[in-house]
């Protein structure tokens, strides 16, 4: 039932139906098992980019599995539209310590990002995750040496500042 209805919520977003609906569809559907949820990384592969933009909420709603889903979040990491990048760092931060395994890749899309705001999002999953401090630290404190630029998103430094805060003194 559950993969069925999965495949239909993709579809419908294939097809350029109203994303809200299927979100909120999407988000109810327990993800209990490997094989739903195997339907449900199916969504990464929409045309529409908004099936992978899904994906990633339904994964920080209830962030199962995490040996399932977060080497599937890493790789969503490098999606083409930044709505599912943002959307994949919040889910990955929503999984906390389980995804360590994401931390150089998400340092490695922070170094790239040109976009401040994206970044904010990168930051805030490394305060999350919280670990790797060796290599964790000093991209956040550069961050925090560069200061506000209010040309961009004026809340990255913040944001770094909070994430070092979670490493503790």
């Amino acid at each position: 039932m559950s993969i069925d209805r999965i495949r239909e919520i993709f579809a419908a977003f294939d097809a350029g139906n109203s994303p809200g609906e299927l979100y909120a569809d999407l988000e109810d559907i327990p993800l209990d098992d490997e094989a739903t949820l195997q339907a449900l990384f199916e969504g990464f592969q929409c045309t529409e980019w908004r099936g992978a933009l899904a994906v990633t909420k339904a994964l920080e709603k209830s962030t199962p599995r995490p040996d399932l889903a977060v080497p599937r979040l890493i790789k969503a990491l490098g999606h083409a539209e930044s709505s599912v990048r943002s959307g994949a760092s919040e889910a990955l931060a929503a999984y906390g310590p389980a995804a360590e395994s994401a931390v150089p890749t998400l340092l490695e899309v922070l170094r790239k990002e040109p976009d401040a705001y994206q970044g904010s999002h990168l930051v805030k999953a490394l305060g999350a995750i919280a670990s790797r401090p060796e290599i964790v630290l000093p991209v956040l404190v550069r961050i925090l040496e560069k200061g506000i630029d209010t040309t961009d998103e004026p809340y990255l430094p913040e944001d770094a500042a909070e994430a070092i805060g979670v490493f503790g003194p």
